[in-house]
């Protein structure tokens, strides 16, 4: 696919490009990447697939089919095998994070406080899907 488009460098080289996109997200069609510096760079355009299914973008990607965008804990893998590629490494996603809700923090069930223990743990600040990169800002982005 980039023997016809080169390889994105910035944000903007998104733009035309066949792009793969999560149709349940809160804003499906558009992408936004962040720099060093903070600043958002939202990607509109033409969506080549969209799907509500992970699965489904990461056989169209791994197919060759477009660029996708989305969570490491289902492209990590592919990733860190080498079949797909991490683009803009300068660029950030945002972040997506996993999180324990409860009625309270009084008197918090033993069951309860051992299970979010447990998550933070195994989650906490590089969750096993992460283990591609080394590099904290790649989270989150393909």
């Amino acid at each position: 696919m980039f023997e016809r488009l080169g390889t994105p460098r910035k944000p903007r080289d998104l733009l035309q490009a066949p792009r793969l996109v999560f149709s349940e997200a809160v804003s499906a069609g558009d992408w936004a990447l962040f720099d060093s510096k903070g600043r958002a760079h939202v990607i509109e355009g033409p969506v080549r697939v969209s799907a509500n299914n992970t699965q489904m973008l990461l056989s169209a990607a791994l197919a060759g089919a477009g660029i996708a965008y989305g969570p490491t804990f289902v492209f990590g893998e592919h990733l860190r095998n080498g079949e797909l590629v991490a683009l803009l490494p300068a660029y950030r996603a945002t972040e997506l994070v996993v999180q324990a809700v409860y009625p309270s923090a009084r008197r918090i069930p033993f069951k309860v406080r051992r299970f979010v223990d447990y998550l933070a743990e195994a989650f906490g600040d590089d969750p096993p899907w992460d283990g591609w990169s080394a590099r904290k800002t790649a989270r989150n982005r393909i």
